[in-house]
Formats: C-alpha cells, structure tokens, sequence
C-alpha cells in the first residue's frame, strides 16, 4: 500500500472557518488558546499544571468502569495508564464521539489513531507521559445518529425504541444487524475476526457504553488507549459550581456573545447557548430543561422544580444532570489533565465559541487539534485514474468538471471553442463601436447581443461535450466509478463509510498504515493506495 498525502484543503471538502483556524488567521487568534504546533506544548502543559484535576476519582471511575477486565493479564497497557493517571506529571489527549453502531462511520477510527499518535508523539516530544482518551457521548439521546452503519448502498440499521441517553440502552437486537453482515460481506480473515468481535461486544444484556468500550479496548487497548464513560456522579460532583452557575445565573449566553459575533463576520456559529444548558436524567428519558418563569421544568418530562430545589436536586444527585453541547467540553476539561481536543470541523467549530466561558471559570481551554482525514483507493480505481490523467488533487472536483475538462482535452475544445468565443467577441466589439459612433443610445444593444453570443457558444460547447461522453460511454462510467469509490454518495468516504468496508477491500494492512503513516502535527489529507 502506498500513502500519498497532500494538503487537507486542497480537497475542497472543509469549511473556510477550518483552513483560516489552521492557518492561524488573526481574525480569530482571540478564540482559542495555542495553536496546534510542537512548540504551543511547553506552555499549555505548564497551564494544565496549575490547574488540578481530582485524579483520585478519576482513576477509581475508570478502574469501576474496566472492572469486568482482567487488564493485568489481557490489557497491561491499560492498566499501567490507569493508575499512571495518579501522578501530577502525567496528562491527556482526547477525542469524543457518539457510540456508533460497530464504530460507525470511518472518522470514528481515525479519531482514535489519531489520539493515539499525537499521545505518542507529546511523550517523546516534550518527555512528558501523555495518555489518549476516548471519551464516550454516553448521555447522547440521538439513537438515529448511532443506530446504523453503511455497507456498499446500503444502510443496516438497528431497530428499537430510544429516547433515553444512548449509553444506558441495550444492545437487544443488535445481532439481527451482525447477522445481516454476515450475508452480504466478501469474508476474508479480517472481516471475520471483526464480525465475531462485534457479537462478542453486542451481546444481549449488554449496555451501548459497555459494548463501545470492549469493542475500542479491543482494537486500541495494546496502544494504551482509555475509554471514558463520563456519566457518573463522582465525576459530575467535581463540575457542580459550572452546573450551577449555567442553572442559576445565567452568565453563558452573555459570555459567548463576543465569540459568536467574531465567528458571524465572516464564518457561522455552530450552536446557540441556551438559558439553560443542562439536560436532566431519569432512569428512562432524557429531558431538556428549561426556565418557566422563576421556576424550572423538564420539556415533555413530568418534573417541575424552583430555583431551590432544582439546586438541591444537583448537589444530592449530579448524576441525573447532563451536559449539553456548550457545556461538554468545560465538563470535560474539569475532570481530566488534557492538553489538547482532537475533533472534525463541526466539533472545533463550537469549541472556537467557548473559550470565554472557559475564561470565567479559569479552566485552561485546550489546545484544538483538526484530526487527519483519510481516503482509501482500490488499485484498480488508481490505474483508472492514471490512464484518464487524473491527479489526487483533480479528483476532488466535481464529476462533471472532470469529465469536461477530460473531453475538452481530448478533443482540443478550449483552444478551438476559446478561437470561436475570441473571433464572436471582435466582431461585437466592431458593432459596439460602429454603435457607439452612430448612435450612443445602441451601445447598451450591442453589449448585451454581446454577452447573449458568449452564452450561446458555452451552451454550444456543452452539447458538443455531452455528445462526446454519449459517444465515449465508457470513459464517462469510468468517471463515475472512481467517483463513487472516492465520494460514496458525493460525500468523504469517512462520513459514510465504515470499517468493515476498508477491513473487506484491504485487511488489517489498513490499520497498519493509519497506525504508521499518520503524522499528528501535519494538516494533511492522507490517500492510500492499495
């Protein structure tokens, strides 16, 4: 397999706001912290140091969370990174994502390698222990985010009642879906040894968290990898003062404004605060509250409190309080000793809005790290693309441009149709000019038969090319199919893709070659061919 990286935006597939945050641009040097370079790392890992986690609880959540592990004899990584967690010098890297049925889409896989690399990479870099964390959205309620996954066309889904936070639902039913794989993927060693996995963390009775972190343990616990559950009272205890102060004061709307009109000049804003932006947790539901007047209530929920009791009710229970998108990543970076985030365009895109917030509570905001992207392409598409001529960078166009400029090529029509557009043009200009000289009020006539003639001859030029490609069919079904390889459904192959599909088409060297040939301090987008 060959790795060809070229620079992420050279796909066109990322927002401005992504390649002016990674270019530093000054517009927003005020929304975050250090940027993502080696030499940002002395600095945020002093910051971090001042600022003291409860390690203790930490480390005693994960060990309640992993106790069904035997980690000192099947994940001795795990276990010593554990308990590495104790000692003041030792920090974190972190990625998060929805617990995706059997990982989901591609980037699920790529976030966590990438965690792990740039783990790697601080500990050698800055000879400081550095450990990367999955963080699990557990409280997540969004089951029709994480309910299926992408074969081929075709969307296998899991099928049951939700409403509840994700983690805690079980995953009855599940095997139906592994069954279904099992009928319509290519079976090789690798897709095998994975479908098995999955029905060994599927299994009935289990929860969606419990089945997440066997299956990221499984495949990433010899890396070191921790996988954290956050929806626990000890660790929620540690995030009260934050809670509180979103229930009762009602400082972070105001707070985010001034990043929200930054972002707003010339990019977006990718969440809104709310009055309030907690969630409460019953044993079934997971219900938004909201303020009613001086009072509080859980939208569509039976549950009613005043300003007293809902504070009561957040000191006695934490854990029946769940964070929303504003207030993750604060929560987050209160209980863990992080240094950086690692996360996609729409993820940094909210956190760029944060950092106030992160000010008024004096929590170090971290430093945000675009995660590596990553395109698989079959040989036999690669061969395609080179006897069309086409390039990694001339694939990102769109299909029909390809094509056009491929027959326009072939056919030698931008110098013969270019001749056409500059002869029809001299022409009108003599008839704008004899205009002009009879009568000035014809000049405008003249100009706008002027333009009409252009349009027509492009219009000319684009019949004489679907002419072609009807003529050239296979040509045109070439495109198409390196299309469809690179884009499934015009989108990147890791928004829609999932493992099992590069587990089918490659085996286990791909995850050989995301281990080895990711680089975590380079914004590239990384081809590889095989």
């Amino acid at each position: 397999m060959q790795h060809k990286p070229v620079p992420i935006f050279s796909t066109g597939k990322f927002s401005k706001l992504m390649e002016d945050y990674v270019g530093e641009k000054p517009e927003l040097r005020s929304l975050y912290n250090r940027p993502h370079k080696p030499e940002s790392y002395s600095a945020q890992i002093a910051e971090k140091k001042t600022h003291k986690v409860n390690r203790q609880v930490l480390v005693e959540v994960l060990n309640d969370q992993y106790k069904d592990y035997d980690l000192i004899n099947d994940y001795p990584v795990v276990y010593d990174e554990i308990e590495a967690l104790l000692d003041d010098n030792v920090f974190t890297v972190t990625t998060g994502h929805q617990l995706c049925l059997m990982t989901g889409p591609l980037y699920f896989i790529y976030k966590i390698i990438n965690t792990i690399r740039l783990s790697e990479e601080l500990s050698e870099r800055e000879k400081v222990h550095t450990i990367p964390v999955f963080w699990m959205a557990t409280e997540d309620h969004d089951f029709e985010e994480v309910n299926h996954l992408w074969y081929g066309d075709l969307k296998y889904e899991w099928k049951r009642d939700s409403g509840n936070a994700v983690g805690r639902m079980t995953t009855d039913g599940v095997e139906g879906v592994i069954e279904q794989l099992r009928n319509v993927v290519n079976m090789n060693t690798s897709t095998e040894e994975f479908l098995t996995l999955c029905e060994r963390c599927y299994r009935p009775g289990r929860t969606l968290a419990e089945a997440t972190r066997e299956l990221a343990t499984a495949l990433f616990g010899e890396m070191g990898l921790l996988v954290l559950d956050a929806d626990d009272a000890r660790l929620k205890a540690q995030a009260i003062d934050i809670f509180k102060t979103d229930l009762v004061e009602n400082h972070h709307p105001e707070l985010l404004e001034a990043s929200a009109k930054i972002l707003e000049d010339e990019h977006f804003t990718q969440v809104n605060p709310r009055e309030v932006n907690l969630f409460y947790l019953d044993e079934t539901t997971r219900y938004r509250i909201e303020r009613n007047g001086d009072d509080f209530v859980s939208v569509d929920g039976p549950y009613t409190w005043t300003q007293l009791e809902i504070v009561e009710e957040l000191s006695r229970r934490p854990e029946r309080f769940s964070p929303n998108v504003i207030l993750r990543p604060i929560y987050q970076e209160v209980i863990l000793p992080n240094l950086t985030y690692i996360g996609g365009g729409g993820e940094l895109a909210y956190w760029l809005q944060l950092k106030p917030m992160f000010d008024y509570h004096k929590v170090p905001f971290p430093i945000l790290r675009l995660r590596n992207s990553v395109g698989f392409i079959r040989k036999k598409y690669w061969h395609k693309m080179e006897s069309l001529g086409l390039s990694l960078e001339d694939i990102c166009k769109p299909v029909f441009e390809q094509r056009r400029a491929y027959f326009s090529e072939k056919l030698a029509l931008n110098g013969e149709i270019g001749e056409i557009q500059q002869k029809a043009h001299d022409l009108f200009k003599e008839m704008e000019a004899l205009a002009e000289r009879v009568d000035v009020t014809l000049k405008g006539t003249a100009e706008a038969y002027n333009a009409r003639q252009s349009h027509l001859i492009e219009n000319f030029e684009k019949k004489i090319l679907r002419a072609v490609q009807r003529r050239e069919g296979e040509i045109t079904r070439m495109f198409d199919e390196i299309h469809g390889e690179i884009f499934p459904s015009g989108s990147l192959q890791e928004r829609r893709d999932s493992w099992i599909t590069i587990l089918e088409r490659f085996g286990d060297e791909a995850f050989e070659m995301l281990r080895f040939e990711i680089d975590p301090f380079e914004h590239e987008f990384s081809w590889i061919i095989g």
